[in-house]
């Protein structure tokens, strides 16, 4: 069985968090999980969440949605790791296809994720 972890994008920090800081709030409403705490000028905010897929990166990195990874073979491409439908998928840019991730999701390389590295995507 796979290890359920999730990691944050701090969007005031502009950092990854991959521990829950003590100063979050969870609160199950309706059904929906929010994630938020004060910012430092006393403002709510909610983190991006983004969950581990189960799987590791060639170097073996937990791959985690948002993730860009690079994926060399007959054609080299850069694909982005997303929740899509109820699975994990990876998404080429322009392309309206996704790949659900499997076992050779690890063969790739993580060279980024969405927020520190969106311009990778644009290659």
């Amino acid at each position: 069985m796979r290890k359920i972890k999730f990691r944050l994008w701090d969007q005031v920090a502009k950092k990854m968090v991959h521990d829950l800081p003590a100063h979050f709030i969870i609160n199950l409403e309706d059904g929906e999980l929010i994630i938020g705490g004060d910012a430092p000028n006393g403002d709510w905010y909610e983190p991006v969440v983004m969950q581990f897929t189960g799987i590791h990166d060639k170097k073996g990195k937990e791959i985690y949605e948002g993730d860009i990874m690079k994926f060399v073979g007959i054609v080299e491409s850069i694909e982005e790791i997303v929740w899509d439908d109820g699975c994990f998928v990876q998404k080429v840019k322009g392309n309206p296809e996704h790949k659900v991730i499997d076992k050779n999701t690890s063969r790739g390389e993580i060279i980024g994720n969405i927020y520190k590295n969106e311009k990778l995507l644009n290659v």
